[in-house]
């Protein structure tokens, strides 16, 4: 029988005691800015350990906030290897419907309502380095959280309910 003892032992993602937790305190009060703590480890793995840190099966872990747009573009660079500029955009327009428009109150027009956009968009879900690390049921506890200091009362900003889109529908981008 394998007790607590015995169980190996794994790091933790985040060393609270030395950077503290997240949420109250961070920026998350309106009027402050987020201020995200910085961690020890600021380098690079390479394959030869030329960085101090080599490249080798089972040493690291990534560990992935699927609702984050950075670990998100982290996971799929991982898988792709190359097609940043994609990346950089696929976040926001994944999260647009469901968490930024919703949470920021800037539109009344929809993803699907820009053709060209909607169609990229489903034109890079349908690589495999896109769908596999997209979880869009990640993306709506955002709006229902706390909100940023950018997020204000303004009196331009309008109700937007999340929408849930079609993404495996056919893109059309050759039509386009």
């Amino acid at each position: 029988m394998t007790t607590i003892q015995d169980a190996p032992r794994y790091a933790s993602p985040v060393d609270y005691e030395a950077y503290g937790q997240y949420g109250p305190g961070r920026g998350f009060e309106r009027g402050q800015s987020f201020q995200r703590p910085r961690y020890p480890f600021q380098g690079r793995i390479t394959a030869d350990g030329s960085s101090g840190y080599r490249a080798e099966p089972g040493r690291y872990h990534l560990y992935i906030a699927w609702g984050c747009p950075w670990a998100q573009r982290t996971a799929i660079v991982r898988r792709l290897m190359g097609l940043e500029d994609d990346v950089r955009l696929w976040p926001t327009l994944a999260r647009f419907d469901l968490s930024y428009n919703p949470l920021g109150k800037i539109s009344e027009r929809r993803l699907t309502s820009y053709p060209n956009l909607w169609g990229y968009a489903r034109d890079l879900y349908q690589h495999p380095a896109f769908r596999e690390t997209t979880d869009f049921g990640a993306f709506g506890t955002f709006a229902a959280g706390p909100r940023p200091s950018f997020v204000n009362d303004a009196p331009w900003r309008i109700d937007v309910g999340p929408v849930h889109a079609d993404w495996d529908s056919p893109h059309h981008r050759e039509a386009l």
